[in-house]
């Protein structure tokens, strides 16, 4: 299987999962911590970062829906 044929496979799983891409800058101080963090785990960074993000838009989304 060629490089190129190995790519468009794993994309299609991932869109298949409903997964995107997604582009974003962040400090560099943020990307050694959650390295570390990854390391600490035996974790892949991403895993890490995609963890952390979801926690994040959870814990944000009950803030924007409890009641007053």
């Amino acid at each position: 299987m060629t490089a190129k044929a190995r790519v468009q496979k794993h994309r299609a799983k991932l869109k298949a999962d409903h997964c995107g891409r997604l582009e974003a800058w962040v400090s560099t101080d943020l990307i050694k911590a959650r390295r570390t963090i990854a390391q600490q785990q035996n974790r892949y960074l991403w895993a890490v970062v995609k963890d952390a993000l979801k926690a994040h838009v959870t814990r944000h989304a009950a803030l924007v829906t409890a009641p007053p």
